[in-house]
């Protein structure tokens, strides 16, 4: 069964708050158990971050730079190179109040490192006055400053990581990443868009590249233009839409994973990411995998989302 969900400018569906405590307490549960299954990799002190997800441990030299398990923050320039991002600065202040300076656990359950920069894959933790930890990347997606980013590898977390990170989004609180006017007003503020997310291809994925697909739905009054926006999943994969791009009252703008031609009705457009691989992870509840999707203006500002299998606030697909 698919989910769908709307966020950003639209109306919140919100279950009863018993049934969504039930589920933060089965997911913080759930994390308990795994996290016995994590283990040290030794302690180290903060000198400096890079960004929201990455902390200098030890030095500030590449070589000491660790990337947080479970969470994505928005991008910053690192040494004149590249550019921050909206709420990339935030991140980055808000990671390094908690943590430079600071000695810390690492932890996690492979030895591995991640795919950029060679850097431990790893979750901080930091003592607390009077015995236990407290876990950086909980704080990090409670408050509202980093996307929930799973991993195969380290999974232990990836189902209480996701609950936290889909609660604070549903809070929308000020000055967070889910605050979607933080970066300024418009364009099209308050605009009804929703997310659907067809992440589970028919047959074989890698064959049918275009029934994995993203339908973004003007539920409003007034058409949206979508010159500029993008699409990004809960890594850096970013689609963005070319110029003329609209969705009408009512309609939409869907996008296919695979290759093909534009095509426009009344009711909307549909486009092609041109990717030669599945992008949408399949979800998995043995190991809490699945991934999301986020529309963000040109701004930066995140006006849609949705996270799969669905955790939070939960309605069956049209």
């Amino acid at each position: 069964m698919k989910f769908s969900a709307r966020y950003g400018g639209a109306a919140l569906r919100i279950t009863a708050v018993t049934a969504l405590a039930g589920v933060a307490a089965t997911a913080a549960a759930s994390g308990a158990d795994a996290a016995a299954r994590q283990v040290s990799r030794g302690y180290g002190t903060v000198r400096a971050v890079a960004d929201g997800d990455t902390p200098y441990v030890g030095g500030k030299r590449l070589s000491d730079r660790v990337r947080l398990i479970g969470v994505q923050a928005a991008e910053t320039s690192h040494g004149g190179r590249g550019k921050t991002w909206c709420h990339g600065g935030e991140a980055k202040k808000r990671l390094g109040a908690l943590l430079i300076g600071k000695r810390v656990q690492l932890r996690s359950q492979s030895p591995g490192r991640d795919g950029q920069g060679n850097r431990p894959l790893r979750a901080l933790y930091l003592p607390r006055k009077g015995g236990g930890y407290m876990d950086v990347q909980q704080v990090m997606l409670q408050e509202g400053h980093v996307l929930w980013h799973p991993d195969k590898r380290e999974w232990q977390n990836n189902r209480l990581y996701h609950v936290l990170a889909d609660r604070a989004a549903a809070a929308r609180a000020r000055g967070t990443i889910w605050d979607d006017d933080w970066c300024g007003a418009g364009p099209s503020q308050g605009a009804g868009l929703s997310l659907y997310v067809h992440w589970d291809a028919q047959g074989q994925d890698e064959d049918n590249l275009n029934d994995e697909y993203v339908v973004v739905t003007n539920e409003g009054t007034a058409g949206v233009p979508l010159a500029g926006w993008r699409l990004r999943d809960g890594s850096l994969n970013t689609f963005t839409f070319p110029s003329g791009a609209y969705v009408p009252p009512g309609g939409t703008a869907t996008l296919r994973i695979g290759s093909g031609e534009t095509t426009r009705t009344a009711t909307g457009t549909t486009y092609h990411w041109g990717q030669r691989h599945p992008m949408l992870a399949n979800a998995d509840p043995a190991n809490g995998m699945g991934d999301g999707m986020y529309l963000l203006d040109p701004q930066g500002d995140f006006r849609a989302w949705r996270t799969w299998p669905c955790v939070v606030s939960c309605t069956t697909s049209r």
